[in-house]
């Protein structure tokens, strides 16, 4: 990850954010300030909690190996990072504090993490991320599933089918296999040719943002590709507000716009819910802020067991799954 400002290796600016159930192993710099291993800066109330981080940081002024500038001092449950790999001995770089800190060995043995659930959330390996624990919903496990209300909801199968849900912003969807470059509708939809060259329709804007839910089925939407460096609020959704989204895979992702840009949406609001939702490829905001490798920003929401690798590139606000 890399920008001016508020760089994390997970989110850019958390504000009334809950980060729990997630980690971050991807370096962060840049020639500006406010720079942490998962968290740029954490203002107003946003606790983190069974969390960590393991990737280098630097920057300028105000860098942490967990968190650049600690604003909010809200509660930090058991969240951790590698100060041997992240190069920094205090967790903020507003605050000199060392708890949380591990060694790297520490960081790649279960009993460092106090509190976590090593049954059916994390899992820990020396094959598996480097040694370091890991989401089982990630790695092939069957954990964190979350139920319905009951209602039937309609079946997703094609590019087409996904693009249609802009019809209906309020309903329940499934993805019910994974969507590929090879498939027939793929060139109309979500080539780098589509939509006269710009790719991908968001769907949901401000105006009418999405406010359903959409279940990937642990299904993975393959090549989506987005080119609209002039566009803010870009992403497979564009905005959300009060949805939720869960079981959803990324692979080969390109996507390029402006300010709030990710991977699965631009800007998430209200009490959106993210769960178990895994990117991979590159996301940019071509002169934007709020950026991230998953949502570009997510305010008064949450998001749980999210991963993201590949690049993600801004001036500020940046985040390797939310800006």
């Amino acid at each position: 990850m890399y920008g001016n400002y508020d760089i994390g290796g997970l989110v850019g600016h958390s504000d009334w954010g809950f980060i729990r159930d997630s980690y971050a192993t991807g370096s962060v710099g840049g020639p500006g300030d406010r720079m942490g291993g998962l968290v740029g800066t954490s203002t107003a109330n946003s606790p983190i909690q069974s969390s960590y981080a393991t990737g280098l940081v630097t920057a300028r002024d105000v860098f942490g190996g967990l968190i650049g500038s600690w604003e909010s001092r809200a509660p930090l449950g058991s969240a951790y990072w590698d100060s041997d790999a992240s190069g920094r001995a205090t967790f903020a770089g507003n605050d000199a504090s060392t708890k949380g800190a591990l060694t790297t060995a520490q960081a790649k043995e279960q009993g460092s993490y106090v509190g976590w659930d090593f049954t059916d959330v994390w899992g820990i390996d020396p094959a598996i991320n480097q040694g370091y624990p890991y989401l089982r919903a990630t790695v092939g496990g069957a954990c964190c599933v979350v139920s319905g209300d009951g209602s039937a909801p309609i079946a997703v199968s094609s590019w087409t089918d996904l693009h249609n849900i802009r019809n209906n912003l309020a309903a329940r969807y499934v993805l019910t296999k994974n969507l590929n470059p090879s498939d027939a509708d793929y060139n109309t939809y979500a080539s780098s040719t589509a939509n006269g060259g710009a790719g991908w329709l968001p769907i949901g804007n401000l105006a009418a943002p999405f406010m359903g839910e959409f279940d990937g089925g642990g299904y993975v939407i393959r090549g989506l590709t987005i080119n609209r460096s002039v566009t803010d609020y870009v992403g497979l959704f564009g905005v959300a507000r009060a949805a939720t989204f869960r079981r959803i895979g990324f692979s080969a992702l390109g996507v390029t716009g402006g300010g709030y840009t990710g991977g699965l949406v631009g800007q998430a609001v209200q009490s959106t819910q993210l769960a178990d939702v895994e990117a991979n490829g590159n996301v940019t905001g071509s002169n934007g802020s709020f950026v991230g490798g998953v949502a570009g920003s997510l305010v008064g929401s949450r998001a749980e067991r999210i991963r993201s690798s590949g690049s993600v590139n801004g001036v500020y606000q940046i985040g390797g799954l939310v800006g």
